[in-house]
């Protein structure tokens, strides 16, 4: 997010100027009364395009040559099939029972589902092994972006205030600097603040990205980006006492459990929360206790949910239990701890030319590559090696220098997230990707080197027998990148055809000061104010709010670097009028993005100022 020094004029609504970056929220206008729009089924409130994936997904697929599920669809993670969900009341509140122990064993015997399971959300962050398997969940982005396509605004870009912009006001509610209001969703009966998502299950919340900052009207400007009294409250399914009700601070703090690490918390500039929020029929996100405009204090917010076939609806007290606690653990320690070993070796490479090191028959799946080489030369090794990943006979699936795949394109990059690490001890740097890459009789793995001098690294590669239950897809990945853009240009990461599961973006960026006299200040991270499209089966389902808040900061990234399961920031460098950046996300498990006709992940050129930047590049993860 972007915050200029300026001055907003008294009649906007606010005191002073800040530049401001551009949060976007994609609101969905629902019922005209929180009555009618309890009598609405699911389907009537979706799109003709959504309507019609979810009848192709019931039905077997032939896009990826897969054997379908055995009832010849695709169910929902959680689901639990045809089986109707129990009459279960949510529980209010989100504290963990006393005495609750993480490291309790879970009690759950194999092929039996959880209590914690039967809650779609849950189900889907646990299942790793299914990852490459194909769900019908449908995405949809509701964020704070502004209302009204190129609206005027004091020294914003047209179409980039997107901070202070709500889907309705319940309650007498202070107005905010800029404030917009749809006003499309009606008010349910004690049901107070700015309301930031509305969506008619059954579904989950499966991420929310809260953003806070205050600047001064005079001509510094300071940036406080803690909350301090403001409220996050989250009803669902009609019930008029919400599930969710705690200072926004205890969610920054991960304070509250189940709300706590590491799956919520402060990371740089932003709180985000993957605790999944299933909900059976509806669901309503507010924040509340805003600061008024005269403080000129811009939030942002992105409200991710996932809509499935049926879901129990979510309970805290059964999320806080041991058995579930024992559950996450298992599921995040998954991508290190699954597969025995297939190969460990040193592998040397003798000037340029491809070596096939590794081949495997029969069905199987790769879990986990590892990589190690000396620290010594190691950016040089990084870029002139290449990884490539063959499956059941087909070209090429994986394609890359190994910077430009393990986030060190521009260097070696320390980076610890669930799928992927980068670590350096000074002598040694070792790289690791820990995916389930499935292949049904054939997989291959082969090292390109285009340098003139021998290299010697070590590979280690483990698996499993088998392949994942039901219709599933092989990995792939995607590389784009972009140099001198043109106003209105957009970058795009990836544009897929026919059926997958779009699970990880690597964003390398290069930026610079903006000279032009468009914006109110200059900065060398303006770049960072680009927001992000994501289009699935022809509709936009995400309408972004800025690189930054993609990546799950704000302000660009105002605190540094970070690591979290999902997201990292492992390069923020600024020098004179110039900036380098290396971000990455995984969308994946309760976050994944699938898509059943086609795709679309593209990136505005900063705020469509081109001038912020030099050059984009980057490396999209998918199963197909």
């Amino acid at each position: 997010m972007r915050l200029a020094i300026c001055s907003l004029l008294v009649s906007a609504g606010a005191l002073g100027c800040t530049p401001v970056k551009d949060f976007r929220v994609d609101h969905q206008k629902n019922a005209d009364t929180e009555e009618d729009a309890g009598r609405k089924t699911e389907k009537a409130g979706r799109s003709e395009v959504q309507r019609d994936a979810e009848a192709d997904s019931d039905k077997p697929s032939t896009s990826t040559g897969k054997a379908p599920a055995a009832d010849g669809g695709v169910v929902a993670a959680g689901s639990g099939g045809s089986r109707p969900p129990k009459d279960t009341e949510a529980t209010a509140g989100s504290a963990a029972p006393s005495g609750s122990d993480a490291s309790a064993p879970t009690q759950v015997q194999e092929g039996v589902e959880s209590e914690a399971r039967q809650q779609a959300g849950w189900a889907a962050l646990t299942d790793w092994a299914a990852l490459p398997s194909f769900r019908a969940s449908i995405t949809q982005l509701f964020s704070t972006h502004e209302l009204g396509e190129g609206a005027s605004y004091p020294l914003v870009d047209p179409g980039n205030k997107d901070f202070n912009s709500f889907l309705g006001l319940c309650g007498d509610q202070p107005e905010t600097t800029g404030q917009q209001n749809n006003a499309s969703v009606v008010c349910g009966e004690g049901q107070t603040g700015y309301m930031v998502a509305a969506d008619d299950g059954p579904g989950y919340v499966s991420r929310m990205l809260l953003v806070r900052g205050i600047s001064s009207p005079s001509g510094a400007v300071t940036v406080d980006l803690r909350p301090v009294n403001e409220r996050v409250r989250v009803y669902i399914d009609g019930e008029p006492t919400p599930v969710l009700d705690s200072l926004w601070t205890e969610l920054a703090d991960a304070k509250l459990a189940p709300f706590d690490a590491p799956l919520t918390g402060y990371t740089s500039g932003g709180t985000v929360s993957y605790l999944p929020i299933s909900y059976s029929s509806r669901l309503r996100v507010f924040i509340d206790d805003l600061s008024g405009s005269s403080t000129l204090t811009l939030y942002y917010a992105q409200i991710t949910t996932q809509r499935v076939q049926s879901t129990r609806p979510y309970s805290a007290a059964v999320l806080a239990s041991p058995a579930s606690r024992a559950e996450l653990e298992q599921a995040l320690a998954a991508p290190s701890s699954i597969g025995s070993s297939w190969l460990d070796q040193d592998v040397t490479l003798a000037g340029s030319g491809a070596s096939p090191v590794w081949m495997r028959e029969g069905p199987g799946t790769l879990q986990r590559i590892e990589l190690q080489l000396p620290a010594a030369g190691a950016n040089e090794l990084l870029n002139e090696t290449s990884i490539r990943l063959s499956w059941d006979d087909g070209g090429a699936a994986v394609e890359l220098p190994l910077g430009t795949m393990f986030g060190s394109r521009h260097g070696v990059k320390p980076v610890d997230t669930l799928p992927m690490s980068v670590k350096s001890d000074g002598n040694t740097v070792s790289l690791s990707l820990s995916l389930p890459m499935p292949f049904a009789n054939s997989a291959k793995l082969e090292l390109l080197h285009t340098g003139d001098s021998s290299r010697t690294l070590k590979l280690r590669l483990s698996g499993t027998d088998g392949t994942p239950k039901g219709e599933w897809g092989h990995l792939h990945t995607v590389f784009a990148e972009q140099s001198n853009p043109a106003r209105g240009d957009r970058f795009r990461v990836a544009a897929l055809s026919g059926r997958g599961k779009y699970i990880g973006t690597i964003f390398y960026a290069h930026g610079r000061s903006d000279s032009t006299g468009q914006t109110g200040a200059s900065s060398e991270l303006g770049f960072l104010d680009g927001d992000e499209r994501l289009d699935v089966d022809g509709q936009a389902t995400w309408l972004g709010t800025g690189t930054d808040n993609f990546f799950n900061g704000g302000f660009y990234f105002k605190d540094g670097l970070f690591n979290t399961p999902f997201a990292a920031i492992s390069q923020l460098d600024v020098a004179s009028g110039t900036s380098e950046a290396t971000m990455m996300r995984w969308t994946m498990l309760t976050d994944e993005i699938n898509f059943q006709k086609k795709l679309e992940l593209s990136f505005e050129f900063g705020a469509d100022r081109p001038a912020t930047v030099r050059d984009y590049a980057a490396v999209g993860f998918y199963y197909q």
